[in-house]
């Protein structure tokens, strides 16, 4: 009932943030650089979402007992969705919103008292001092929050992979006893369910973006279920698992893997991590002549396979299971726009390409996805 709840919320009120935004000019022009969309389009989805996520919470919260100090992760969402829904409307600086970050991080950390406590043998590493774990865990928030909110490029992808990564902490916290967290994470999954219907819709009057409102209040509702699935993993002698910090990563893989790609990239080119540009792989996939839709669909399937075969290897050693993701990765994500241009242009008669490719983009040996690269 709370995740259709939070799923009918999200569902009716889109269309009237929509109204409003388009009423206050409230919207993300196109630019034709990045921002490829062909009109002026809303982008204060993420206060559906962040809204739905609370009242769908508050209404069904009662038949919950709490096992978590969730006023304190309520409060981290608030300053995450203030820091976005102001950074949609008027850009901020990126010390000011890391700056916010740190402190919504911060009511994490101390007031839910969510923290790593653990290395699981990680390099020989196990217990780790108090400053060590309080440092890594600011770190870990702040990645996770920013990782959401840079993979939000192409409509589907960051509300879609969420729903996906969140659906799968939901089950484990089911399967260990966690109600609350179950709970958000079931409701969570269904409000970004719902969005999809609008940020997929080719209808420019339906068409909405989440925004940064609502990447930051995904990443840090995905970085509360992060830190209690790795606490779980180690404290919960039932569920013990040992590869815990590999699950984790695969659960986590393309938000996570494609932020450390780009950075990478970014700073070999000389430039600034934090620089804009077109090196994502989404960018890749779109610059192959694929749809918004199936270059989405194409990510989810990659990060579910991810999730299923670290589930089916969960009682590998951390160590081992960390380079095998990173390397499997490397392998796999870089060849794959190499793999889908060979099957496109053997396909590209078929009478159903046109459902994947977008109408008039021609498959070139010297298309844009190669540079960089």
């Amino acid at each position: 009932m709370a995740a259709i709840t939070a799923f009918l919320l999200v569902y009716y009120s889109i269309p009237m943030i929509i109204r409003i935004a388009n009423n206050k000019q409230l919207y993300d022009s196109p630019d034709n650089d990045r921002k490829l969309h062909l009109s002026n389009t809303p982008n204060l989805g993420g206060v559906s979402i962040f809204l739905s996520v609370i009242l769908a919470y508050l209404c069904w919260s009662f038949a919950f007992e709490e096992d978590v100090k969730v006023h304190f992760i309520i409060t981290a969402l608030i300053i995450l969705f203030f820091t976005g829904i102001r950074d949609d409307l008027n850009a901020m600086r990126a010390t000011q919103k890391l700056l916010l970050q740190i402190l919504a991080a911060s009511a994490i950390i101390f007031g839910a008292e969510l923290r790593v406590t653990h290395f699981f043998g990680i390099l020989g590493i196990h217990d780790i001092p108090y400053w060590f774990s309080i440092s890594f865990t600011y770190f870990l928030i702040i990645v996770i929050i920013n990782a959401v909110n840079l993979i939000d490029g192409i409509d589907g992808l960051a509300a879609g992979l969420s729903a996906i990564i969140s659906t799968t902490f939901g089950v484990w916290f089911y399967l260990i006893g966690l109600s609350t967290l179950c709970f958000i994470s079931f409701l969570h999954a269904a409000a970004l369910i719902a969005f999809l219907r609008f940020n997929f819709s080719n209808n420019p009057k339906l068409k909405i973006f989440m925004g940064d409102s609502g990447s930051m209040v995904v990443g840090g509702i995905l970085s509360v279920c992060t830190l209690r699935f790795l606490e779980t993993c180690w404290s919960n002698p039932l569920y013990f698992l040992e590869a815990g910090p590999g699950i984790a990563v695969a659960i986590l893989i393309i938000p996570l893997f494609d932020t450390l790609r780009v950075f990478v990239i970014r700073i070999l080119q000389g430039h600034s991590p934090f620089r804009a540009d077109r090196n994502h792989l989404h960018h890749l996939l779109l610059n192959l002549g694929l749809t918004h839709r199936s270059s989405s669909f194409i990510m989810y399937g990659i990060n579910i396979i991810y999730i299923i075969g670290a589930f089916i290897f969960k009682d590998s050693k951390p160590t081992p299971m960390l380079l095998t993701l990173f390397f499997s990765c490397l392998i796999l994500l870089n060849i794959l726009p190499f793999s889908l241009k060979f099957l496109l242009q053997k396909m590209k008669h078929h009478k159903y390409i046109h459902y994947f490719i977008k109408e008039g983009h021609s498959i070139s040996t010297e298309s844009a996805v190669f540079k960089g690269e």
